[in-house]
């Protein structure tokens, strides 16, 4: 018999990208390992049944022998019937905890997307302010050396800014 179901019922943005319902999955792994239990107590039940009717002073005969040979082949499917169950559910919960990690993944690849594009914004935004500054120098008019001195202070003033660690 296997463990329970392992794999997170929660749901998330990310399950657009996979299409994975992931509560569901968990539902029928924790509905099929459920069935499994039920159908290991019922084989147990009958399988005891069985003994008490064909066992000891109990019922024989050629009939009696006729039904102990149907049973063990019910028994046996029935068992095989339970590890089909127990590995379909095993399957599922696998596929459910999976896809949870994927969507974990995706989640987080998205947030350093956010990252990378409000980072992106900055730079276009800074470049804009310089490229204004440069257009303001250059366009003034007469006094242009003492103006791209200004702005080529400010600028390294700028850059030594980017190049310090949590800044810009």
């Amino acid at each position: 018999m296997t463990g329970p179901p392992s794999a997170s019922p929660q749901g998330s943005p990310a399950a657009d990208w996979t299409g994975a319902d992931l509560r569901g999955l968990h539902d029928l792994a924790a509905t099929l390992y459920d069935c499994l239990s039920e159908i290991t107590g019922v084989a147990t039940a009958l399988n005891q049944e069985a003994a008490q009717l064909t066992g000891g002073q109990g019922w024989r005969g050629p009939v009696a022998s006729s039904f102990t040979a149907a049973w063990q082949r019910d028994a046996v499917a029935l068992d095989t019937l339970a590890q089909v169950i127990a590995w379909t559910a095993d399957v599922v919960d696998d596929l459910a905890a999976e896809l949870a990690a994927i969507e974990t993944s995706l989640e987080d690849a998205t947030d350093a997307a956010d990252r990378a594009m409000a980072a992106a914004q900055r730079a276009s935004e800074r470049a804009a302010m310089r490229l204004t500054d440069v257009h303001t120098v250059f366009t003034a008019g007469p006094e242009l050396a003492p103006r791209q001195a200004a702005l080529t202070a400010r600028w390294g003033q700028a850059a030594r800014a980017r190049a310090r660690p949590g800044t810009g």
